[in-house]
């Protein structure tokens, strides 16, 4: 499985890429949005893990673009903790929304693994599906925020 982490916070990133790559994901590390936006767009990735405030552009616009090309699975993994912001990343083609600061241990790998296969077997190739999760401070759901224009 290949993951790409675009995250501006160096140790964040090499955090999550240590952790991905022990339990033997191959993963591509960008740390601006236009540099994150060109991996995605010229590569096939089974996951994004997208921080939304970057250099560059943003988390937002990166995910809007990504999304005009392709239906990679994408994950925010933000400070912005809001439960509007999460609707936000949801209504605009994210599959899940996790805040920082989070622990990240085997179980988590598991998770964005789960949360992958959720993601590609709710879905044909190039077509979103509303997605839940819960989330530390309220539930934020895709199917949901769609529902709410």
């Amino acid at each position: 499985m290949r993951i790409l982490i675009v995250e501006d916070e160096r140790k964040t990133a090499a955090y999550v890429k240590k952790g991905l790559t022990e339990q033997g994901y191959v993963v591509d590390v960008a740390h601006e949005g236009l540099d994150g936006l060109h991996l995605a767009s010229t590569n096939n990735y089974d996951l994004i893990l997208l921080d939304v405030m970057l250099p560059g552009i943003d988390g937002w616009k990166v995910l809007e673009s990504v999304r005009l090309q392709k239906q990679t699975p994408v994950l925010f993994l933000s400070a912005l903790d809001k439960v509007d912001d999460r609707v936000k990343g949801l209504k605009l083609g994210a599959d899940d929304y996790l805040v920082k600061p989070f622990a990240f241990s085997p179980n988590c790998s598991h998770g964005f693994r789960t949360s992958f296969a959720a993601v590609r077997s709710s879905r044909p190739p190039c077509t979103a599906s509303p997605i839940s999760r819960s989330t530390r401070s309220g539930t934020a759901c895709r199917a949901a925020a769609r529902g709410s224009n």
